[in-house]
């Protein structure tokens, strides 16, 4: 069921993920990356469309205010 506008909600059906032979799967696949990389002690910064409303963006080593004082 979705949430609506209104007093009206709908009910949408919705497929499997297409599973491939071996098990994997494009939804599988990206959520062990983002829990291998969440679970690392290190986080690459990398630019991208959402840099500019990051909570974090001022102490990120990608942009000129976030850099470190003595490098």
């Amino acid at each position: 069921m979705f949430v609506a506008l209104g007093s009206k909600a709908t009910v949408r059906a919705q497929g499997a993920l297409e599973v491939e032979e071996d098990g994997s799967s494009w939804a599988r696949t990206m959520v062990e990356g983002v829990a291998t990389t969440m679970a690392a002690s290190a986080f690459t910064a990398c630019v991208n469309d959402l840099c500019e409303m990051c909570p974090v963006r001022t102490s990120c080593p990608v942009r000129a205010e976030g850099r470190q004082v003595i490098e």
